[in-house]
């Protein structure tokens, strides 16, 4: 039989984390890819657990980040609240003044 010697694509470490990134993310741009049996049973493997690895975390993130900005809100309103209050002490303080010098 004729043997055909294949070249791997993936020819280094930073080839490997490229490869491993894109495939993970579910990109797969498909410039780099694995030859081998192994290789490929790593990639489908990848493919198949990258969407749940980016998914899963995501509603925890989005939480966090909506507490984040609801306390932000918060904050705001109750620095207008505050400012709002503080010049209606003032507005009634000078009225007061104004009505005892007459």
């Amino acid at each position: 039989g004729c043997l055909a010697v294949v070249q791997d694509s993936i020819l280094s470490i930073f080839d490997a984390l490229y490869w491993g990134t894109i495939t993970i993310s579910t990109v797969g741009y498909g410039d780099i890819a694995p030859q081998t049996t192994e290789g490929k049973f790593v990639g489908a493997a990848l493919a198949l657990l990258g969407l749940p690895l980016i998914a899963i975390p995501m509603p925890l993130i989005m939480s966090k980040f909506d507490n984040y900005y609801q306390n932000v809100k918060r904050r705001r309103k109750a620095n207008e609240m505050r400012e709002k209050y503080l010049d209606e002490i003032a507005q009634v303080s000078n009225d007061n003044m104004l009505t005892r010098k007459t």
